[in-house]
């Protein structure tokens, strides 16, 4: 699970640097090992509309939406997506 957590910490330090597709490739490689933490998914959400890409953002939000359905926050964020997308 180590290995989750660094790549995790470098796809957030690329984002702040503004290295999207770098930390995209962290994010994906995270969800790889660990497909059912709802919260990398959500952190290629963010990456993705950070990206001006809210159709793959919705799919992860998507995601998870329908591995956490308790956490508000992802069906918020899918909600902003679908917007975006003009999808009322």
């Amino acid at each position: 699970m180590a290995d989750v957590n660094v790549l995790v910490e470098q796809g957030e330090v690329l984002v702040r640097e503004g290295k999207l597709r770098k930390a995209l490739a962290c994010f994906r490689k995270a969800v790889d090992l660990a497909p059912e933490d709802p919260s990398l998914h959500n952190s290629i959400g963010m990456t993705e509309m950070a990206r001006r890409k809210p159709r793959r953002a919705l799919q992860a939000y998507q995601q998870a939406s329908d591995l956490a359905p308790d956490i508000a926050r992802y069906h918020m964020r899918r909600g902003d997506a679908l917007q975006r997308l003009e999808r009322y």
